[in-house]
């Protein structure tokens, strides 16, 4: 059994819709959203999750409780309701941040990252929690 916790970026939606990056944020949860929904289920009790804002950077960041919720969703594009089409952790020691743009995330990792996904996971994500903990 693999033991060794894992680092993801998520992306709040905001470029979509502002309302999911303000509940995320204010209530220290990570969600996806219909299709993309099931990238939740992946993160594991422990795994640190960073809240990544579109043309802002991380905004946030906590660990996953490896417990996946669920609600209904209506899409933002056509008004349909789908039913659990919110999957979405508690994070705990959530903090809010003084943003880390996408800048300096590829100076700290020191290579590019693909911010246009929604989900990454990341293999050197210790370094940007490291950052993150020294500057806040």
């Amino acid at each position: 059994m693999n033991t060794r916790k894992k680092f993801y970026i998520l992306n709040t939606n905001n470029k979509y819709r502002d309302e999911d990056q303000v509940e995320m944020l204010s209530e220290g949860i990570a969600a996806e959203f219909c299709e993309r929904k099931n990238n939740i289920d992946k993160i594991q009790g422990g795994d640190t999750v960073f809240l990544y804002g579109n043309k802002q950077g991380i905004l946030g960041y906590g660990q996953g409780s490896g417990i996946v919720l669920s609600k209904d969703r209506i899409r933002p594009e056509n008004g349909e309701l789908v039913e659990g089409g919110c999957h979405y952790q508690k994070l705990s020691n959530f903090c809010i941040v003084k943003p880390l743009t996408a800048q300096e995330i590829k100076e700290i990792l020191q290579r590019n990252l693909q911010f246009n996904r929604t989900f990454l996971t990341l293999t050197d994500g210790q370094k940007l929690l490291d950052v993150l903990e020294q500057r806040n």
